[in-house]
């Protein structure tokens, strides 16, 4: 098992080095849940090509105050931890449109109630204009980048008696430093 971990991790330190398209980011964020309200939040990501043309994505975002209107102010904490593929395409020098899915696991916590962490899923799809603040490096360029993009969220909330349906559009918006 060791052996295979080891494997593993020196396997992916390969890929993230010669990988051309890597990067991180932060963002704000924007949830609009099917029974919850509205929510703003901030997040962080990482980018690594897999192959070209292809990224892995984990991405964390935290929200706090997701509220129920007809059952009392429900104070739901969620922070979506999230592993992702996405497709990108070159659409001119600057700009590149993506899209792809993955799965994630939600932390969710409140006073109001237990409620249960839950594992859930998302499409999304966005554009990124890089090449803004390009910095010549001995092994390439970095780009710093824009970039935004819209995230359908499926997921649900097991809070005691109470379940809620957490499944809803959402939007990221932010910076992407790309090496």
């Amino acid at each position: 098992m060791n052996k295979l971990c080891i494997f593993l991790l020196v396997t992916a330190m390969g890929v993230v080095t010669a990988a051309a398209e890597n990067g991180w980011g932060l963002n704000a964020a924007y949830w609009d849940t099917e029974d919850l309200s509205d929510q703003a939040g901030v997040g962080a990501t990482l980018s690594i090509e897999m192959i070209p043309s292809v990224l892995m994505n984990i991405r964390g975002t935290y929200f706090d105050g997701f509220g129920d209107e007809e059952n009392g102010d429900v104070d739901l904490q969620v922070v979506p931890v999230e592993l992702g593929l996405v497709v990108y395409q070159p659409v001119m020098e600057s700009l590149n449109i993506y899209g792809g899915g993955g799965i994630g696991y939600y932390f969710m916590d409140t006073d109001k109630a237990d409620v249960d962490d839950e594992v859930g899923s998302f499409l999304n799809a966005g554009l990124e204009l890089k090449g803004a603040g390009k910095k010549e490096v001995v092994y390439g360029q970095t780009h710093l980048g824009l970039f935004v993009e819209a995230i359908y969220r499926f997921v649900e909330a097991d809070a005691g008696s109470t379940d809620f349906n957490l499944d809803g559009l959402g939007a990221n918006a932010g910076l992407m430093i790309r090496w």
